[in-house]
């Protein structure tokens, strides 16, 4: 496991933590394009977060990147001050397989 990566990511999820679960909202930026740019960065993170052959980076970062995507989108559906989408999980789970299908 990568150190300087794994503190990236933890600052990271605390960005995606306020920009996700909090009544913050960014007007010049549409909720689709701010999907598609965090996701990727999540999943560029999680790629190189392990020291493993190419496969094997792809299938565990696809299982943790499935796991956060779902679970995310059930906690904003649980807050009052998020709605959460069906598409959403659909959208996340295209963003990620876009993104291994051009890393492969």
């Amino acid at each position: 496991m990568r150190l300087k990566i794994l503190v990236a990511l933890f600052l990271f999820f605390i960005v995606l933590g306020v920009l996700g679960f909090t009544p913050i909202q960014l007007y010049n930026v549409n909720d689709k394009i701010l999907h598609f740019v965090m996701f990727f960065i999540l999943a560029t993170f999680l790629y190189f977060l392990w020291n493993l052959s190419i496969k094997r980076n792809i299938l565990l970062a696809t299982g943790v990147f499935l796991i956060l995507a779902i679970g995310s989108e059930f906690l904003q559906g649980l807050l009052p001050v998020k709605n959460s989408r069906k598409n959403d999980i659909g959208q996340e789970r295209e963003e990620f397989r876009t993104y291994t299908y051009n890393l492969y």
